[in-house]
């Protein structure tokens, strides 16, 4: 391996210890890498409770064949055991690479070959053992294991696809979390605040959104062990005696439910760490059916970003009915109030209740020690309302 031509023609990456190189099912670009100092842990399920590193790289291996060849995502976590000091070949210099490493170009072939023949190996593994009926056992294992998970889930809620990227190191940073319930500790990926930029103005529900990242995504913190979960304040200032009361509520899911940390957090453990936290919130507030009221207007958002308009309005419906609750039980300082009759009155039109829509954003608008913007909105959201109650009652009378 000629390592001199190698570093004139490519891009030097370096990797600390315990950084991560690669991350499994993250694609942030379409380059290979050949590691030339340092070690490489590959880990199956890297940051879960059932992390295992299945294979050591040295230097004069490569990672990311796929990136650079089918510009798909690693299957696997690479993750820098040593300090690594590693070469980028990319769609740019691809051709001069196999122009002049003739011996890498060599090794590349060859450990492709080598996963072709792993995987053909693993097919005859697998046709043997539906012949001996162990894959159909595990096949029936396996949906029963998805089918007992589901149960946290109400009717109507499917699988889905969220723009998840733990690869945005702009954004978000790997932290050290312990279980203030169980005592354990994995990985949280938290979001840098400071660098949140808006993408525009609000939505019509006072949705902020941002650019490049949904904060939503990594909101709930959820504990893999006993499945403890909360947003990050009440879930770290939580007390050890809540513990049995938690455990009452949500341990019956835990031997259904696996939920990915760190890098490897999936849209699974999102939509189940909203699920959870609504559980659990009735142990953590005084006023917690506001706060569930909250979650379930996030989850109403994530159903629609995941384009489920049933399950989003679902969602809505039930915040409504905790918002009202809220509304009617809580005493609010007469800001919050003001946004509170806001958004039930979007959540009332959005259900098709003109009448009170109407009623909660009169209320909003009146309202002269809250906030003048949104007492402008509210009276845009009059005027609209006064149109389709319009439009309605010139349909009945056409009828």
């Amino acid at each position: 391996m000629n390592v001199n031509s190698l570093l004139k023609m490519s891009t030097i990456r370096r990797f600390n210890k315990d950084a991560p190189i690669m991350i499994a099912g993250a694609l942030s670009e379409d380059e290979m890498l050949v590691l030339i100092q340092g070690e490489a842990g590959i880990f199956k399920d890297y940051g879960g409770p059932g992390q295992e590193q299945v294979e050591t790289l040295g230097p004069g291996d490569i990672l990311g064949e796929t990136r650079l060849f089918l510009s798909a995502p690693p299957a696997q976590t690479a993750v820098a055991t040593a300090p690594v000091i590693a070469v980028g070949i990319n769609r740019q210099n691809v051709y001069e690479f196999f122009a002049t490493q003739p011996e890498m170009t060599f090794v590349v072939m060859s450990k492709l070959c080598q996963k072709i023949e792993a995987i053909h190996g693993e097919h005859q593994k697998m046709i043997a053992d539906v012949r001996a009926g162990v894959a159909t056992r595990k096949l029936q294992e396996a949906e029963a294991k998805a089918s007992r998970s589901c149960i946290l889930f109400p009717d109507g809620h499917g699988s889905y696809s969220l723009p998840i990227n733990n690869a945005l190191e702009e954004y978000l940073y790997e932290d050290a979390v312990t279980c203030p319930l169980c005592g354990h500790t994995f990985k949280q990926l938290c979001v840098i605040t400071s660098r949140l930029r808006r993408d525009g103005d609000s939505d019509r529900d006072m949705r902020i959104r941002y650019k490049d990242i949904e904060p939503m995504f990594y909101e709930i913190v959820s504990c893999p062990s006993c499945l403890f979960s909360a947003e990050k304040t009440p879930f770290t200032e939580a007390g050890k005696r809540l513990a049995e009361r938690v455990n009452e509520e949500v341990g019956r899911f835990r031997t259904e439910l696996y939920l990915k940390v760190g890098y490897e957090r999936d849209v699974f453990t999102v939509f189940a760490g909203f699920y959870l936290a609504i559980l659990c919130a009735p142990f953590l507030h005084e006023k917690y059916q506001y706060e569930q009221a909250v979650l379930w207007q996030k989850l109403s958002r994530l159903y629609a970003d995941a384009q489920d308009e049933e399950m989003s309005r679902h969602a809505a419906e039930k915040s409504l009915e905790k918002y009202l609750y809220a509304y009617g039980h809580i005493r609010f300082g007469p800001k919050q109030e003001q946004q509170l009759c806001y958004i039930i009155g979007d959540l009332q039109q959005r259900v098709g209740d003109l009448n009170e829509a109407r009623q909660f954003f009169y209320n909003a608008k009146i309202n002269k020690e809250g906030t003048p913007l949104i007492a402008r909105q509210a009276d845009m959201r009059l005027d609209e309302i006064k149109e389709l109650l319009k439009k309605q009652k010139e349909e009945g009378a056409e009828g």
